[in-house]
């Protein structure tokens, strides 16, 4: 490669970009699934919670 394609090169930045925003958008997508499972067993016991209480409270 001469220098003339290697600077060319260096100046395209569309695949480049579109890579970091896929890559960011995976980011997001993993640090939500894993917010998600950890917060999964506490939702599930507070509904649990919820249930109970108003199953005592109606006699059901």
């Amino acid at each position: 490669m001469s220098k003339k394609n290697l600077s060319e090169l260096k100046k395209n930045q569309k695949g480049a970009t579109a890579i970091e925003y896929g890559l960011l958008a995976a980011l997001i997508t993993l640090a939500a699934i894993g917010g998600f499972s950890a917060f999964a067993d506490s939702f599930l016991n507070m509904s649990n919670t919820t249930v109970a209480a108003v199953q005592e409270v109606t006699g059901n």
